[in-house]
């Protein structure tokens, strides 16, 4: 299967099908055909090789480890858990109606004596190029789930909201390609973009939801930023977002970014060159162990905040807020 991310065309390679209903549903719209960029291999297992003499790089507590080695570098997932009243196929991105038969939670309540003690666990290791256009991804399961996936019908397999690694992946990938990924509201409003960026409950689902029906919401979540033939545009992220909202795949010049807050009524404050890029390395995603990314979201960041208009937006959660940002 390739897709586009962010207008990058990507290819994943699996040995289990990748037509799975939640699987392809998540990705429907960016199903891509011409030749991709990055290649991803996923495999089932564990890679035949040893942590040993590899160059520990960082390390985040319960999420993962990072190694480096030969000019590539090994991503170290620690092992998910879920206590759930049945299996917790909802984190494997399956709904209900891809359960078949004998796999209906309903049916393993009943003939599981106490399943509150079944846990959703694996391991996962990564391993990219330096420049992660090219890399593998090893999964190996536990016993729990390999005792739900006897049946030849059904296999599992993840979906990308499950995990980090994919949100690493593309911000390493748009870093070193003139490139951010910001945690913010994307909004086309017909040629126009509009990017909303702040800390959570700082309004964005708020801001996407006022928006639906006046112009296309690229997402509430998660942003994608790159600099094409010497214009930014903004891309949403196919995965995350919330619920309900109609997202698209499509980028959009963008022409304004604001910073939100909360207000009293509707106004804005012009942001600095220096705020407005303080504001973008503090909202960005920033892979603070690869040194060459790093220095690719500084160098976006300082261009983007001298080159595109940047607010502090204080609103009110209605409708007027819409009129008032087209006309500020």
């Amino acid at each position: 299967m390739t897709i586009t991310i962010a207008g990058i065309p990507v290819s994943i390679v699996s040995p289990w099908p990748l037509n799975r209903r939640a699987f392809k549903q998540v990705h429907q719209k960016t199903l891509f055909s011409r030749k991709p960029k990055v290649n991803i291999y996923l495999h089932f297992g564990s890679p035949k090789m040893s942590l040993k003499n590899k160059n520990y790089v960082i390390g985040i507590k319960n999420i993962l480890d990072i190694y480096q080695s030969n000019g590539k570098y090994i991503f170290v997932f620690k092992a998910m858990s879920s206590r759930r009243k049945y299996f917790p196929f909802k984190l494997l991105g399956y709904n209900r109606k891809d359960v078949p038969g004998l796999l209906n939670p309903e049916k393993i309540i009943k003939r599981w004596p106490r399943p509150n003690k079944i846990f959703l666990k694996s391991n996962r290791i990564a391993i990219f190029s330096s420049d992660f256009r090219e890399g593998s991804i090893y999964t190996e399961f536990s016993s729990s789930v390999k005792l739900f996936n006897n049946n030849s019908n059904f296999s599992v397999l993840f979906g990308p909201s499950v995990d980090p690694l994919y949100e690493m992946l593309i911000s390493n990938l748009l870093s070193l390609n003139q490139g951010l990924l910001f945690h913010g509201c994307g909004i086309m409003d017909k040629r126009k973009g509009y990017l909303f960026i702040g800390y959570s409950s700082s309004g964005k689902s708020t801001m996407a939801k006022l928006w639906q029906g006046e112009a296309t919401v690229l997402s509430d979540e998660l942003i994608a930023v790159r600099k094409i033939n010497n214009h930014f545009f903004a891309f949403a992220i196919p995965w995350l977002g919330t619920s309900g909202i109609t997202h698209t795949d499509k980028g959009v010049r963008l022409r304004k970014i604001f910073f939100l807050h909360h207000g009293q009524r509707n106004r804005v404050l012009k942001y600095s060159t220096k705020k407005a890029f303080l504001g973008f390395l503090s909202h960005s995603s920033c892979p603070v162990w690869n040194r060459e990314a790093v220095e690719g979201i500084l160098e976006s960041c300082a261009e983007l905040a001298q080159r595109l208009p940047c607010f502090s937006l204080y609103f009110v959660p209605d409708k007027r807020v819409i009129a008032f940002i087209r006309e500020c």
